[in-house]
Formats: C-alpha cells, structure tokens, sequence
C-alpha cells in the first residue's frame, strides 16, 4: 500500500528525529535503511599496549592493514594474561609446538591482508600478494582510506598530542590528514626504498608527520641507520610522541645509550598518552617499566 502523499516522514523506532551527526542506519521500524556496503573495524591501545590497524569488510572480503607490523597480534596484556588459557597458548608457542596458522600470531604481521571469508572463513590464507584479487584489495584500500580521510582518523595522530580529540582534531586546518594518511601507508610498508622519504618528514612542522616518519624508521631497523643523525634530532623534539618514536628508532639501531634516557624521561612525565608510549617501548627494548595511565579502550 502507498503512503498518502502529506504522510509524515518516518520516523526511527524511538520515534524521534535522527541527529544529522550520527552516522549510524535504522536497522529496524518504519526509518530503516539499507544495509551498509562496508563495515569499519580499529585496533589502536589495548589497555597498556598500543598496536594498530585499520580493516574494511564487506559481505565476502576482509581487507586488514597493519600500521605497527613489526609488532605481533598478541600484546602481553596485564589483565588478559591472568587467564590459564591465555598462559597456556603463550608456553605452547614458546616451545614451538603451535601450528603454522596459530603460531603466527606471536610473529610479525604482514603490512596487508585480505581473505575471502566464504572460501576461508577462519581467515587463514592471506590473499593480498595474490595478483588474482588485485581489484578486489584495491576496492577495499580506497574504501579505507575515504572512510580515514572523513572521519579525520585520530587513530593516525599520537596519544596524547594537542590535536587528539574531536574538537581539535576537526578544527579548519588541524592537520593535513591525507598526507598524514600517506605517509602512514608508506611507512608500514618497511620498505628501505622510503627511507629518503621518511627521513624528510621527519623535518616537516607537522607533528603527525615527524611521528610517521620516526616509526617508520623503527619498522626499518637496521635498515634505517642513514637516518640516525635526523633521529637524533628529535630525541627533544617538543612532542613527547616524536621524542620516543625517535628514541624506538633508535634503540632499534642498537643505541640505546641515546634511546633510554629520553624514553626514561617520558616515562616519567606527566602526560599519560606520552608516558605510556615510552613504556612500551622500554618494554620491548627489554627494560619493564611500570605505569597506570587511564585506559582508552580494549581492541
């Protein structure tokens, strides 16, 4: 049956109107919508620990990207590890008795991943090198990268910097969110073809940039030693974010005389997003440290 031509607009199942800001679909009632194409998944902080990763599925494809690659799936959560399950899967993979598909998440991860979930539906086989799906990963990166670009992503600035947060990170001209973005993808790829690239932003006045450039040198490691006189330049760089990835960066170079007493520093330091990066990282750099910043959020 047609509604009458002067009937009201639909309403939402609560029956009041649908504020403009809300990015959210009736997925019921007389106002429900279609379905959307995408679904937007993050991982940044963990409780204590920061990863990071940025996925888009749609109703067969799962197109992940790794932006800390260098770091393994499974972060030793504090509360997390308290679970006998978890405490059994961690001395079953240090004795290598784990299964190829189960071992690699205490590996390094791939910049990229993308799996057919009705094929495999455990997402075991990574597809994204594969140049049979070629049109498929790139239909789900743009998709990615629109959603990163609209939403103004706070996710690619450093905790604890002025410009997180809605409010500042919105305002006309905070940061320039596609080069951000850019640079982002070029410095989880560890390619040592970029290192130019990386070691000129890290001169760059924008803060995001320097702190793109200086992770992108640890994913590096080794590879990354031409950089170690620009590195050291920001050991005192006014964003305590840029400060320690320079230092992780560092310390991934084996100078650790010049990474610890800055990442020690930060530790210390009032401002909890940048103490809790220095943490880690000394964590990694195998000296535990031991802090209690307010927790952002589980993954």
């Amino acid at each position: 049956m047609c509604c009458p031509v002067d009937a009201p607009p639909p309403q939402p199942l609560a029956g009041v109107k649908i504020p403009a800001y809300m990015q959210g679909r009736a997925f019921a009632g007389p106002a429900k919508a279609a379905a959307n194409e995408f679904v937007f998944i993050t991982r940044d902080r963990m409780d204590e620990y920061y990863d990071m990763m940025r996925s888009v599925m749609d109703s067969r494809w799962l197109y992940i990207r790794n932006y800390r690659p260098d770091l393994p799936y499974v972060q030793p959560l504090k509360y997390m590890f308290q679970a006998r399950g978890y405490q059994s899967w961690a001395r079953v993979a240090r004795e290598g008795k784990l299964t190829p598909a189960t071992a690699m998440f205490w590996g390094e991860k791939p910049t990229e991943e993308l799996y057919d979930s009705l094929a495999d539906p455990d997402n075991v086989h990574n597809l994204a090198a594969d140049p049979a799906h070629r049109d498929t990963l790139e239909r789900l990166r743009a998709a990615l990268e629109k959603r990163v670009i609209a939403n103004l992503d706070n996710g690619f600035l450093p905790e604890g910097s002025a410009l997180e947060g809605y409010n500042a990170s919105h305002a006309p001209g905070a940061y320039p969110i596609e080069r951000v973005f850019a640079l982002a993808n070029l410095a989880s790829e560890r390619n040592a073809a970029n290192l130019p690239k990386l070691i000129a932003a890290l001169d760059d006045p924008c803060e995001p940039l320097r702190w793109w450039a200086a992770q992108g040198c640890t994913m590096l490691r080794g590879q990354a030693a031409p950089a170690e006189a620009a590195l050291r330049r920001h050991l005192d760089d006014p964003s305590g974010g840029v400060a320690v990835a320079a230092a992780e960066a560092l310390g991934s170079l084996a100078r650790a005389d010049l990474a610890l007493p800055v990442l020690r520093h930060w530790a210390a330091g009032k401002n909890r997003g940048f103490a809790l990066q220095a943490t880690n990282v000394l964590e990694r750099l195998g000296e535990p440290q031991s802090t209690s910043p307010a927790k952002k959020g589980k993954p």
